[in-house]
């Protein structure tokens, strides 16, 4: 997909199927028909103030720098009620790094929200679920399920959890 440079909302809550819930189950899955070098979505920092939601963002992996949502320098994204390397059907399939906050100007992103349905499942990736890059700021990570299974109740596992590399 091309890289996002404006302000977008997402919102796959919106889709006929969609079954709400604790956390809900997606039924916008995105995924690369084969091996693809890139990541799900890449939102630039022209993308400030966009909105990813109850989507499904699996299987790009084919290295350690593709991601299912890099936010490349954009601020006040949010992202809720998606699963992050996990399918629909709660197995998982592995992107690189589930979500990527890279520098400069992510302040103010939000990955979860304050109720569980807003909850991420962000578990499965060959890397980090959550990766800060170097100088990125102020995201707030809040009431997510990572590396476990979309009940909470078992592992699922990322690489690692969340990585705050010089952050």
């Amino acid at each position: 997909l091309p890289t996002i440079t404006d302000s977008v909302i997402i919102d796959g809550t919106s889709q006929p199927g969609y079954v709400a819930g604790t956390p809900g189950i997606p039924r916008i899955h995105l995924a690369p028909s084969g091996a693809l070098d890139g990541h799900g979505l890449n939102l630039a920092a022209q993308a400030t103030n966009s909105i990813i939601r109850g989507l499904a963002i699996t299987g790009f992996r084919t290295s350690n720098m593709n991601r299912a949502i890099n936010v490349a320098g954009a601020s006040g994204v949010v992202i809720e009620s998606s699963y992050i390397g996990v399918k629909p059907d709660g197995t998982a399939n592995a992107n690189g790094h589930g979500i990527m906050l890279e520098y400069p100007q992510t302040a103010t992103t939000l990955i979860g929200g304050t109720t569980t349905a807003k909850r991420n499942i962000i578990s499965g990736n060959k890397y980090w679920g959550i990766a800060y890059d170097s100088g990125a700021t102020g995201a707030t990570i809040q009431n997510n399920f990572i590396g476990t299974n979309v009940a909470g109740t078992s592992a699922l596992g990322n690489g690692g959890g969340i990585d705050l590399e010089s952050a």
